[in-house]
């Protein structure tokens, strides 16, 4: 995975007041790899990257893809259990987090028995054997020869959320990386005089691939904004004359409600890009009458992305588009057979720019592929045009303001308290985050507990954005004839209850 090395004096990074060339990031990501390999990394080790977006986590991809290390971001959002089990299956060797993510990894440095180092951006003084990242800065000799790269070597394992409670590491090659660069690039007519505005998690595809990955392939420039507040959101965008800008439609509903939001000059941007959810009709209406630019659907998932985007000449609201630059789509039914243009089908899709498989897990790999054509669990219709229209997900995933929620990983966690019986979570519409998490459960006859109670239990376990925001006490919850909880019941009792449409 490489960047544009033709504009060597043009800004490839600004965050805040910190700007950097491209001839800096390049011996910037040198001296990491350097330092990496005086390290005893070799090609294939497992670098985990706990870190929120900021140019550190830019520099350590890159580094990381000099010298063929596979890199592993980590959700900033998580609990110490959840990234245990993510250092521990991916067998990590080394943790560069952050002075104030760091607590949670120390929670559970005692349980990983490969993580050999880890370093912090950051002040270290408070955690001991923690090494400060400026040390990867510093290398103890300036250069030596970096290893000659397979492109269809493992680049980087990205953890996802999947209907079997645990997360997935879903496996890009350098070679899928770089494609999914290229073609996105090409697919909106972005170069090198473009400024991308990042408020996706450089942790998630979304970021990694529609941002990190295209601009710095072109030699654009990347405008960080970390946190992603609307008003600071809005005075980057305004400051840099950001041209280019994906996000979540709960960004975009932030944006368009912000007081006086109409103050900011925006000429400047010329392409938004909205996914991971539903963009409403008054919301794309909205925002391009303030900004006066279209927001552009587009659907993906970490396996492969984009799949789907809607041209730029021909934006029809509420649909996901058309197959994106390098993706061939099929419709198929429940026996694989292809169907015709209005009929609710599977999306499958296959191209060179997506996933070869998840992370030590063959048989979910084998599941999710038929002769090469990737199942995305996403229904969906193509009207006469071409263009395809979302109806649901086959799979049981909540998607709240675009993260994967494992309905089965958040039973597990309520599981673990003596007090529960049963426990089902399903996700339930939101105007705001397009999803959020309720569940239901039923007590053992001995004990008592309160909704309060059992989210307090499960602060320390799982990200906040996975704890249900109302959670029902039963006394039985619905099943069907073979004894399995009744999801859709409870779905039908969360719009009567929660007065949900």
């Amino acid at each position: 995975m490489k960047y544009n090395l033709h504009f060597l004096e043009q800004t490839a990074i600004i965050f805040g007041d910190r700007k950097y060339s491209y001839r800096e990031f390049d011996d910037i990501t040198d001296k990491i790899a350097v330092s990496l390999i005086q390290l005893r990394i070799h090609q294939g080790d497992r670098i985990a990257l706990h870190l929120a977006n900021c140019p550190e986590i830019v520099f350590c991809y890159y580094a990381c893809f000099k010298i063929g290390a596979i890199t592993v971001p980590i959700n900033a959002r998580l609990k110490a259990p959840e990234i245990e089990y993510i250092l521990s299956h991916c067998q990590a060797k080394i943790c560069i987090s952050q002075e104030d993510l760091f607590p949670e990894i120390q929670l559970i440095q005692d349980n990983l028995a490969t993580c050999q180092t880890y370093f912090l951006v950051g002040n270290n003084a408070e955690f001991a054997d923690v090494n400060q990242f400026s040390q990867l800065l510093n290398p103890k000799i300036d250069k030596t020869e970096l290893p000659r790269i397979d492109p269809n070597a493992v680049a980087a394992i990205l953890y996802t959320s999947g209907t079997t409670g645990l997360p997935k590491g879903v496996t890009h090659t350098h070679k899928s990386l770089q494609l999914t660069a290229t073609y996105h690039a090409r697919q909106v007519h972005l170069t090198h005089t473009d400024v991308c505005g990042v408020v996706l998690p450089l942790i998630h595809i979304g970021g990694i691939a529609f941002e990190m990955l295209t601009a710095l392939s072109i030699g654009a420039t990347l405008v960080i904004i970390s946190p992603p507040d609307p008003i600071l959101v809005l005075q980057n965008l305004q400051q840099n004359c950001v041209t280019y800008f994906v996000g979540m439609p709960v960004l975009f509903n932030a944006l368009v409600n912000y007081p006086n939001a109409d103050d900011y000059n925006l000429d400047a941007l010329r392409i938004c890009l909205a996914g991971g959810d539903a963009v409403p009709a008054s919301l794309q209406q909205h925002f391009a009458e303030l900004f006066r630019v279209e927001i552009r659907e587009v659907c993906g998932m970490t396996e492969v992305i984009p799949y789907a985007l809607n041209p730029q000449k021909d934006n029809r609201v509420g649909s996901i588009g058309k197959p994106a630059r390098g993706m061939q789509l099929r419709l198929v039914n429940e026996q694989g057979q292809d169907i015709a243009p209005g009929k609710t089908g599977e999306i499958l899709v296959k191209s060179d720019a997506m996933m070869v498989g998840y992370w030590k897990d063959p048989e979910a790999t084998t599941a999710v592929f038929t002769d090469g054509w990737l199942h995305t669990g996403d229904l969906a219709w193509m009207d006469e045009d071409g263009y395809y229209w979302f109806v649901s997900r086959k799979k049981d995933i909540i998607i709240r303001g675009g993260s994967n929620i494992s309905p089965l990983e958040v039973e597990g966690v309520l599981y673990q308290h003596p007090a529960i019986r049963e426990a089902a979570v399903i996700g339930v519409p939101n105007p705001t985050w397009g999803e959020v998490v309720r569940a239901f459960v039923a007590l053992r006859a001995e004990y008592e507990t309160t909704a309060a109670e059992l989210r307090e239990f499960m602060r320390p376990k799982i990200a906040a954005y996975k704890i249900p925001e109302k959670i029902t006490v039963l006394s039985e919850l619905p099943k069907g004839s073979t004894g399995k909880i009744h999801r859709q019941t409870l779905r039908d009792r969360a719009r009567e209850i929660f007065s949900l449409v």
